[in-house]
């Protein structure tokens, strides 16, 4: 089994892991995977996890127990924490997710990616409408009124969910986990599907 410091040396990863190519980034995720049932070696890596996680600085500290403030120095390598749970445990939503489905996720948020450039109307709207529902941190915990909001907001900003503009992830990345209930597919499925298009 690969260490972590095994792996830092063969991903000549950075000191300061917010500066990880996209490449580092997956296959840092990818041995987080693999190896879920070891303590976390590097309290940065809270950082990767989140973000796999598709989870806003507030829902993920409150889930640690730690405050927002706390996690921003953590994930900025000016603090460390140690985490009493197993890797397992912090990501055992995402345990069965792809390459491919991280590698998306990372397209949607990293503008360098977007050649002709993103249709910031489009962009602004959905953002604009999302606030106006008042969404919970935790989207688990939306009610039945606001969950019917935004159903209409992406059925209708989708074209019945046949066409998935970037933008609409932009605005929010926890909107591919709401896809994936609503449409009622498993995470491997999601990640075949075509309908995520790209400018």
């Amino acid at each position: 089994m690969e260490s972590w410091e095994e792996l830092k040396e063969k991903l000549n990863l950075p000191d300061d892991l917010r500066e990880m190519n996209k490449e580092q980034f997956l296959e840092v995720a990818k041995w987080l995977i693999k190896n879920s049932d070891i303590k976390l070696p590097d309290s940065q890596l809270l950082l990767v996890i989140r973000k796999m996680k598709g989870m806003n600085r507030e829902t993920f500290a409150k889930i640690l127990g730690i405050s927002p403030e706390v996690l921003r120095h953590v994930e900025a390598g000016r603090k460390k924490v140690v985490i009493s749970s197993s890797i397992k445990r912090l990501i055992r939503e995402i345990a069965t997710i792809e390459k491919e489905m991280v590698s998306r996720w990372l397209d949607f948020h990293n503008r360098q990616f977007f050649q002709k450039g993103i249709d910031e109307v489009l962009l602004k709207e959905v953002k604009s409408r999302l606030s106006a529902l008042k969404l919970p941190n935790d989207w688990r915990e939306m009610n039945f009124r606001q969950f019917l909001g935004l159903f209409k907001l992406l059925k209708e900003r989708t074209n019945n969910f046949t066409k998935i503009r970037p933008e609409i992830i932009m605005a929010d990345s926890r909107i591919i986990q709401v896809f994936r209930i609503i449409l009622g597919l498993s995470q491997n499925v999601l990640t075949s599907l075509p309908i995520f298009l790209r400018v």
